[in-house]
């Protein structure tokens, strides 16, 4: 096999990576409409959050832990990587009067820039490294895999709520 077919194979996966990205806001607009539709106040939800709550946590987590670590990452040589502790952060910073409409909106800015942010960037930009005091030395891959799956996660939860 050759290395330039193993390097296109890669480029596919990454740009489906940052098009998986680029679809989770609609994935949780339609979440939200289909609760709305269903008579289910999405505030109300029960199983550990609500919809709101998960929402506010994916938009948290990707604005303090994910795209700072991505930044970082291209920014610096092998950076040492901030600890997020979502649990905290939710028993002090969470506002269940916010807005959907604003979450929802800060969610697509923020995967916007992470699109725009990899989209035209070199491929061996994708192994350079951070330092996560409990996770270790992860490539930049990694993270962008990590913020898709975490993202994926809570829009599946989501959906079993409804």
């Amino acid at each position: 096999m050759s290395k330039y077919f193993i390097l296109d194979e890669l480029h596919v996966y990454r740009q489906q990576l940052l098009l998986r990205l680029e679809q989770i806001p609609a994935g949780y607009e339609s979440a939200l409409r289909t609760a709305v539709e269903a008579d289910i106040h999405p505030q109300m939800l029960t199983l550990n959050w609500s919809l709101h709550q998960h929402l506010a946590h994916v938009r948290d987590a990707e604005k303090i832990l994910f795209l700072p670590a991505i930044q970082r990452i291209l920014d610096e040589e092998k950076p040492r990587l901030a600890e997020f502790d979502h649990k905290e952060w939710m028993a002090t910073h969470y506002q269940a009067e916010e807005l959907f409409e604003n979450i929802l909106q800060e969610i697509a800015i923020l995967h916007r820039r992470f699109t725009q942010t990899l989209d035209d960037m070199a491929a061996n930009g994708w192994g350079r490294p951070g330092r996560h005091p409990r996770l270790g030395l992860r490539t930049l891959q990694w993270w962008v895999e990590r913020c898709l799956a975490h993202a994926e996660e809570h829009l599946t939860q989501i959906k079993e709520l409804i």
